[in-house]
């Protein structure tokens, strides 16, 4: 089993809210995650438990870089994931150009999400069934793809509504690149691919395990 890069994501977030780091006077904080790299997956399997169970840390400094390594028993610290930390204003987000309307007339190629996690699967990137999170998708064509991302059953023991946002979600949301890249809806004519860097993450709110 990988670790997904958006569990490493949501670790940044609260290392970095828990350290007090970006305090913001402003009553609706922006956390912002820049400059993300991922190096190495972090891998786990079943014998992964007791005294064998891998440690996983995000190491965060003052400046608010940041560092996710993990060692098993007797292992040295590999680094999974780098990037940078910080909080500002939420009011200097401009959302002018997210015209959710003209979006859903561009994005009018409904995508059968079963099809999909099949290509994936095919194509080496087999999500188990509490990661295959997209609901409903659409696609331009043209680069452009919407979807609607849930967990299935929110009710799960393993799900927490305290995250900023679920790594389950997110991840979802990021899947949707598959989507994006489709040609006229058809996956048969497209490329799968996973992002390995992220130039910008902002959180304006918690979202934690609603819909998106």
């Amino acid at each position: 089993v990988v670790l997904p890069g958006t569990a490493y994501m949501e670790m940044a977030l609260a290392s970095g809210v828990e350290r007090g780091l970006g305090q913001s006077s402003s009553d609706k904080p922006r956390r912002v995650l820049s400059d993300l790299v991922l190096y190495e997956p972090l891998i786990l399997s079943a014998e992964d438990t007791g005294k064998n169970a891998k440690k996983v840390r995000c190491l965060i400094s003052k400046d608010g870089s940041f560092e996710v390594v993990s060692a098993g028993s007797g292992e040295s610290s590999r680094s999974h994931a780098r990037g940078h930390f910080d909080v500002s204003s939420s009011g200097d987000v401009d959302l002018s150009s997210a015209n959710l309307v003209e979006l859903e007339d561009r994005c009018n190629l409904e995508v059968n999400t079963g099809e999909l996690y099949e290509k994936l699967r095919e194509a080496g990137f087999e999500y188990g069934p509490r990661f295959q999170t997209i609901r409903q998708a659409w696609g331009s064509g043209k680069g452009e793809a919407l979807g609607v991302v849930s967990v299935r059953d929110p009710q799960d023991a393993c799900w927490d509504s305290s995250f900023h946002m679920h790594p389950a979600v997110l991840d979802g949301a990021l899947q949707l690149i598959a989507v994006a890249m489709t040609e006229g809806g058809n996956l048969e004519n497209s490329d799968m691919m996973v992002p390995y860097s992220l130039k910008r993450y902002s959180v304006l709110g918690k979202v934690g395990l609603n819909e998106v």
